[in-house]
């Protein structure tokens, strides 16, 4: 199973949308006719902008985010804190590094307007972690290829040949830290002197290279160890070399890692495209939505009637 970085990048068309998300249909309707762009040629109102996007698959697209983000929040949006949001928002600032107000700017987001998507993101993942059940049979099947949560120092490059350098370093007794600072190209683990703490559910190492590095006693360094992993831009292969800081003792006994398996699996739900459409779908009918836009009559048909295959991956983004 591949494994990616965790992070939350989502398109929106905020100019727009920006402008549609604070009314209701009725009030949108009595302003239908406001001036919102003049010009020599012409003015343009919010009617011509309204009738020329309302029927686009961008604009039903996050017109369902909207709908999805309305009725999570009203449940579960007290679960998700300002500092949970800035812990997220932080951390996907750093995996992109210098890079950040490109990316901000390519999709037409502010920072403020990324935190709002994060927080969007993080209530959805709290509706869909309270419908997941767990049972014994998966907890024992989780437990097969668990491991528990061990913390090391992680230097992560692109090449090959970076990763000799820094392992023909390691070899010569060179300060692990300053190698860290020197060659790591992870902008997250980086800031914490590569420090990472990980286990077997990690996204944030291949599983393989997660594997490798849990057979390392205590202080002992890795050779140059390598897998895929979804970066920011796409499928790559990445090298590693991984000091261990503290190694942790798996036991024979799933019963003591019980929290942690349950977490994993929890996890694992609902990154499940067929789980999370099962729950909307379910939360959606119970939400007794009416749409009155004609142009969105059927607009989460794909959710709320029986048989109709769907990801909600598109309507989320």
């Amino acid at each position: 199973m591949e494994n990616k970085n965790w992070s939350i990048v989502i398109l929106v068309a905020t100019l727009v949308i920006g402008g549609l998300g604070g009314y209701s249909y009725g009030k949108y309707e009595s302003n239908r006719e406001e001036t919102v762009i003049t010009m020599k040629q012409g003015d343009i109102t919010s009617e011509e902008i309204y009738s020329n996007i309302k029927e686009t698959a961008s604009m039903k697209q996050q017109v369902t985010a909207m709908i999805i983000d309305k009725l999570a929040e009203a449940e579960y949006g007290k679960k998700v804190t300002d500092p949970m949001v800035q812990e997220a928002f932080d951390k996907t600032k750093q995996q992109y590094g210098d890079e950040f107000p490109a990316i901000l700017a390519q999709n037409g987001l502010t920072e403020e307007g990324l935190r709002k998507e994060v927080r969007s993101e993080l209530v959805l993942q709290e509706l869909l972690k309270a419908q997941v059940t767990i049972t014994e049979k998966e907890e024992q099947e989780a437990w097969k290829d668990f491991y528990p949560t061990v913390e090391a120092q992680v230097i992560q490059v692109n090449t090959k040949e970076d990763a000799e350098k820094v392992d023909a370093q390691v070899k010569e007794k060179k300060d692990f830290t300053s190698l860290v600072q020197e060659f790591s190209t992870n902008e997250v683990t980086k800031a914490a002197d590569g420090k990472l703490s990980f286990n077997s559910g990690t996204t944030e190492l291949p599983t393989s290279v997660a594997a490798e590095a849990f057979k390392l006693k205590d202080g002992e360094t890795s050779g140059i160890l390598s897998g895929r992993l979804l970066t920011n831009t796409g499928y790559q292969e990445e090298y590693y070399v991984i000091k261990m800081i503290k190694n942790a003792d798996r036991g024979e006994e799933w019963t003591k890692h019980k929290e942690a398996l349950d977490e994993l699996i929890r996890t694992t739900q609902i990154q499940d495209p067929v789980f999370r459409s099962e729950v909307l779908s379910s939360e959606l009918k119970k939400a007794d939505i009416q749409i009155k836009e004609p142009a969105w009559t059927h607009l989460l048909d794909a959710y709320t009637k029986k048989g109709t295959e769907t990801s909600e991956t598109d309507a989320e983004k």
